[in-house]
């Protein structure tokens, strides 16, 4: 009769609780009824992949799929153990118990728990990406890109697309000298490998970096069409500024289709980029596709300039630029030199390339 089956995924808990139990079992075998010299037994081990057969602590070679083996043991109860070549956590166990000399026949069946095992690393894999992506996140939020950078390569090698978008953008805000071709194929890769797992934000870059690829002479000019399907699905997929590069594209669409535009325009600024509400600003402000209206392009322009100001005081140097544009010209805010001349400054203490005198 067999009893205490069980398959092992270590090294956890559950691994080391199941070698305490075998050992257990180990010192509680009943002993034999019969000699070592005169073995009255046999197990006849069958298994539908190769493993390493171990008989109560004694290696008895490997088992293969196309050929049987067959041990001569003794009467009484007996720990097999079969373990995986190059897999040393996945492994079989059973206890059995040989009554008589009839032969004991056991088949030890793997492909199941390969199947687990790889889906449980998988699980486990995934698991330890998401929680270096999240420490990765931590610090580009304190603007400790250096930090977050290797967190985040490997959990994009992990396979978290975010991760990958992220590690494309860290590598260009790290930038300390004009980009090259390799590095502008780099982020290229990592964009497109974010875009294509699932990350809507990877295809918005990806679509921003085609876009810059004309202008620093790293490849032919992409077509309108081949952007709007990236930006559409970074849009829909649920980025925000992705829905702003896409209502800048569709202007440039024969016949033009303001209603889209401007639903286009309104999911980026529902999903809080400022660039789409100030642009709803100028549209009511001016009455551009729409008719006018004051208050509404007022509400739009004080979203923006909301939405501008926390990702300034966050660091980023182009919302600090937008922001002092707003307060330079009364858009939606008093109109403010020196509020404008405040924000224009710190974005040139955040970036030089802002800065007026550049």
């Amino acid at each position: 009769m067999e009893k205490h089956t069980s398959i092992a995924w270590g090294p956890s808990i559950l691994t080391l609780a199941i070698a305490w139990w075998t050992a257990g079992l180990q010192g509680q075998t009943k002993p034999s009824t019969a000699t070592a010299n005169s073995k009255a037994g046999a197990i006849l081990v069958d298994t539908d992949d190769s493993c390493r057969l171990v008989l109560d602590g004694q290696y008895e070679g490997v088992v293969k799929p196309d050929e049987s083996k067959k041990v001569a043991v003794a009467i009484g109860e007996h720990i097999l153990k079969c373990t995986v070549e190059g897999i040393p956590d996945l492994a079989w166990r059973k206890v059995v118990d040989v009554k008589d000399s009839n032969q004991v026949a056991i088949l030890v069946s793997l492909k199941i728990a390969h199947i687990q095992y790889a889906e449980a690393t998988a699980q486990l894999e995934k698991s330890n990406a998401n929680s270096q992506y999240m420490q990765a996140t931590a610090l580009i939020r304190d603007r400790r890109f250096l930090e977050a950078l290797p967190l985040m390569t490997r959990a994009c090698d992990a396979g978290n697309p975010a991760a990958c978008t992220d590690e494309g953008k860290i590598e260009i805000s790290l930038a300390t000298k004009p980009e090259t071709k390799e590095d502008f194929t780099r982020e290229l890769t990592l964009f497109r490998k974010g875009c294509d797992n699932g990350d809507p934000r990877g295809c918005t870059e990806l679509a921003r970096q085609f876009q810059l690829s004309t202008a620093r002479g790293f490849g032919a000019a992409v077509k309108l069409d081949d952007l709007i399907l990236l930006e559409r699905k970074g849009c829909y997929g649920g980025d925000a500024h992705g829905c702003t590069m896409l209502a800048v594209s569709l202007l440039a669409v024969e016949p033009r289709d303001p209603a889209l535009i401007i639903d286009v325009e309104n999911r980026g600024c529902a999903g809080s980029d400022p660039m789409a509400c100030e642009s709803l600003g100028e549209r009511y402000a001016l009455g551009v596709d729409t008719p006018a209206n004051q208050a509404t392009a007022k509400t739009f322009y004080l979203k923006a300039a909301a939405l501008y100001k926390d990702e300034c005081e966050a660091g980023e140097g182009i919302s600090c630029v937008f922001l002092a544009s707003l307060y330079k010209y009364g858009k939606g805010v008093p109109e403010n030199a020196a509020e404008a001349d405040r924000y224009d400054r710190k974005a040139c203490s955040l970036k030089k390339l802002f800065c007026k005198n550049q």
